[in-house]
Order: structure tokens, then C-alpha cells, then sequence
């Protein structure tokens, strides 16, 4: 006879204020890394939980047993009492994740909105701005960690139906947009970027153009020359240097797109500032 592992609902009782909203965020972690050794048990909770694996690989048992991959850009969305597992697969299962319980959950689950198992989720860390308001002890922060995940579940359902809603491929836009210009030195392929947004490639290049005004691989190459062309702004800065930085794979390579974008080559952009000043 197969042995379960219980989780239990904390013994600390849901602040009132919360309670009256109908849902109750008790547990919430940015980053946890599981290793992956871990054994392949089933388990259930007696809460519900989300979990976003953003990196590593794993495993994922449903209740009946039944072994799945889970790649980067995959949720797990379990409500209470159903047998289940996961953890890492040869590599370490790297998730952001919350936990919550609630009346307002449990009617969300009758209607058929929390399915459980794998749910498509997309790279993009939706879940750290929940997670960041969730540790705020004030009630504000708690009435909006609330609202954000009551959206949360509505767009993983309609996701898991139609794999399209507006506000969702809005919100992953603006996250790939920060992750761009937090790595300048990637050359994001469209193919990844979709993948980080959680949608198919025809999908992503319409909303991005849409939101963004420009295609995706112009809008990559527009950042990396606006990022450059500050670069080249101080004093003593090498071509060779400002092409490596970004991502260019020689100084021709990155002096052709310069110009493309610019009118000018780098050389000629630099002695025009000097110039000017």
C-alpha cells in the first residue's frame, strides 16, 4: 500500500480582514531550489498551491500515477486532497510558489476554474509580485496580493482554454522587456522570446508589434545601439569594447547595425560628439 505525505494547513488562524475577503496567501517563496535527488513521492495538501518552475528540469506524478516532464515556463496548480508530486528531474526544480486556502478559493475550484496538474505559465516571474505584496503586513498590500492571485487563477484558466488573454500577454510583454534590458549581451531569438511569454511565435509577433510598435528582433537590435551609443558618449571607450559588451561578434558586425540604426557609423557618431562638445 502506497504511504502519502500529509501537508497541513498551518495552525496559526487567518487574519480576520482576510478572511472576510475569502482567500488567505500563507505561504509564498521567490526562488526555492530543490534538489535533485529528491525521491519520487506522492503527497497532497490540504491547501491549494502554485507552483512556477522558471528554471532546471522535473518531474511531475499525477493521482493516478502518471509520470510527466516539466520544463522552464510550466506551472503546477493543485487544490487540497489530490494525490500528486513533483521535484527535480537530473537537474535542480528551481520555482517560484504560493500557497492559499480560502471560501473564495473553493468556490473557484467548484466552478471549475483551478484544474489540476501541469498549466502553461510562460518563463516570465508573474508570480514575485504577489509574492513581494503577500510579505507586506499591511492590509492593503494584502487586500492587492489577493486581487492578483484571484487574476492569477482566471488567467491560467483562460490560458489553459484559449492560450490567449489580453491582459496577461501585456503584463509578459513588459516583463520580457525588462529582462532585455537587463541583459544586454543576449541575442534573443523570436522563437525564445515567445517561449518567455508564453505564447506561439504568429501569437507573440502581433502582440509585441502591437504593444511595442516595432518587430521583436528590431526592437533587440534598437536596445542594444540606445545602450551603445550612451556607451560611446564617455571618454576613452574602445568600439571593440562597446561591440563586445553588447553581444556583437566583431567590431564590423556591430558598426553595420550602428549605422542601420543611427545613420552614421560609430566612428563618425563619436567624432560628432566631440564635436559638438
Amino acid at each position: 500500500m502506497e504511504n502519502f505525505w500529509v501537508s497541513p494547513l498551518p495552525k496559526s488562524e487567518c487574519p480576520a480582514f482576510i478572511l472576510n475577503y475569502g482567500l488567505w496567501i500563507f505561504r509564498a517563496h521567490r526562488e526555492l531550489i530543490t534538489p535533485a535527488t529528491q525521491p519520487k513521492i506522492r503527497r497532497y495538501f490540504e491547501f491549494y498551491s502554485l507552483s512556477h518552475m522558471f528554471d532546471g528540469h522535473g518531474w511531475f506524478m499525477d493521482s493516478s500515477g502518471n509520470a510527466h516532464d516539466v520544463k522552464p515556463g510550466n506551472a503546477i496548480l493543485m487544490g487540497p486532497g489530490v494525490k500528486h508530486g513533483y521535484g527535480g528531474m537530473n537537474d535542480y526544480y528551481i520555482e517560484d510558489y504560493i500557497c492559499f486556502c480560502g471560501p473564495l478559493a473553493d468556490r473557484m475550484n467548484r466552478a471549475g476554474m483551478i484544474d489540476n496538474g501541469i498549466v502553461p505559465f510562460g518563463k516570465a516571474r508573474r508570480l514575485l509580485p504577489i509574492i513581494e505584496l503577500s510579505r507586506d503586513p499591511a492590509i492593503t498590500s494584502q487586500y492587492r496580493a489577493n486581487m492578483l492571485l484571484q487574476q492569477m487563477i482566471l488567467d491560467i484558466f483562460l490560458e489553459s482554454g484559449s492560450n490567449f488573454n489580453a491582459e496577461s500577454n501585456h503584463h509578459s510583454i513588459s516583463m520580457l522587456i525588462k529582462e532585455i534590458h537587463n541583459n544586454i549581451l543576449r541575442w534573443w531569438t523570436v522563437a525564445e522570446m515567445a517561449e518567455y511569454c508564453n505564447m506561439s511565435i504568429s501569437q507573440f509577433r502581433r502582440v509585441f508589434t502591437q504593444d511595442v510598435g516595432i518587430l521583436p528582433k528590431h526592437y533587440i537590435s534598437q536596445v542594444k545601439i540606445n545602450h551603445a551609443a550612451a556607451m560611446l558618449a564617455g571618454k576613452n571607450i574602445k568600439i571593440t569594447d562597446v561591440a563586445e559588451k553588447h553581444g556583437f561578434k566583431d567590431s564590423f558586425h556591430f558598426s553595420k547595425v550602428f549605422k542601420a540604426h543611427t545613420g552614421v557609423p560609430p566612428t563618425d557618431y563619436i567624432a560628432l560628439l566631440y564635436h559638438e562638445k
